[in-house]
């Protein structure tokens, strides 16, 4: 077990969740694992019962933080840029009462859809010769699809073992140390 996946769910066990998702696509894929059952976390442990795409810290605090709750809080964000290009900051009177941590999904969630087809070695080439984002390579794969669609990826991945998958893969191939990606959030 690596230290990254034990370490940040140790650190969000038993902890109450605000999953706050950057788009519809990867909204989805966290609602396909958690109605696969496996994540780290369950339906029950997120506030409000909801993955959320409000992703701005003031919006959070003013929807989320301003309660009280039975037991800690913890922030998830599913984001594919890291805290340094996307500010995030909790005024100080929360983010000591409020860990964060962000899961990133680099490049783009697309990268998943890429895995899964087999696409991965030829989207490498086409991204070191024309710089290609994954979203516009996989559209080139689905020109009538609206691949960043909830209703896209939820048909898609209808076999949500198919998507773990995906991720492990991704995980193997783009694993950076002290950055969490969604390969974090699978129990074993």
């Amino acid at each position: 077990m690596q230290g990254n996946l034990t370490s940040l769910q140790e650190k969000i066990k038993g902890c109450y969740i605000i999953c706050s998702c950057e788009g519809k696509a990867e909204k989805a894929i966290i609602e396909i694992l958690l109605d696969a059952g496996v994540l780290c976390f369950t339906k029950e442990d997120l506030v409000d019962d909801e993955v959320t795409l409000t992703r701005q810290a003031n919006q959070i605090t003013e929807r989320y933080l301003n309660r009280e709750y039975a037991r800690q809080v913890v922030i998830l964000r599913i984001v594919d840029r890291s805290e340094k290009k996307e500010q995030f900051h909790l005024t100080q009177l929360y983010k000591n009462r409020y860990p964060v941590f962000t899961i990133l999904t680099q490049p783009e969630i697309e990268v998943l859809h890429i895995i899964h087809e087999g696409l991965w070695d030829e989207y490498l080439k086409e991204k070191n010769k024309n710089k290609v984002k994954p979203s516009d390579f996989f559209k080139k794969h689905h020109p009538r699809e609206a691949v960043k669609s909830e209703k896209f990826v939820k048909k898609y991945y209808a076999n949500p073992q198919a998507l773990i998958e995906a991720i492990r893969v991704y995980h193997h191939y783009n694993h950076k140390n002290n950055v969490y990606d969604l390969n974090d959030l699978l129990v074993e």
